[in-house]
């Protein structure tokens, strides 16, 4: 998943204005930006992890707008919900009951012959 946009800079590769600008999780919590629709082709994740490249992104980093700070947050809560919907459906499946149910369904040649039909 990714990281949380912080802002839109200009990909100084290939010119795209709609990069997106995100801090690192870990370790120095360094800002990078994401290039995925450029002009050119996608120019990837850049990190500049150094004093000069961090002024450089802050300095040509575009703040979001009130309307995109919006949007953005339905699509966490609808990335959120799909995460939330997999793993309820993952434990139903462990559930002891359901197992229980799987091995009834799962009988061997053997119990079809000998065990008592429930007619």
């Amino acid at each position: 998943m990714s990281r949380d946009i912080l802002g839109h800079i200009t990909c100084p590769h290939c010119q795209n204005e709609s990069a997106t600008v995100h801090r690192q999780a870990k370790g120095s919590r360094a800002l990078y930006y994401r290039c995925y629709d450029g002009k050119n082709g996608d120019c990837g994740t850049v990190q500049i992890i150094l004093k000069g490249g961090q002024e450089w992104i802050k300095a040509n980093m575009r703040p979001l707008a009130a309307g995109e700070v919006e949007i953005i947050a339905q699509e966490a809560a609808e990335v959120a919900k799909e995460q939330a919907v997999k793993a309820a459906a993952v434990a139903a499946k462990k559930l002891p009951e359901n197992k229980a149910e799987q091995a009834n369904k799962k009988s061997s040649m053997f119990s079809k012959f000998f065990e008592d039909s429930h007619a």
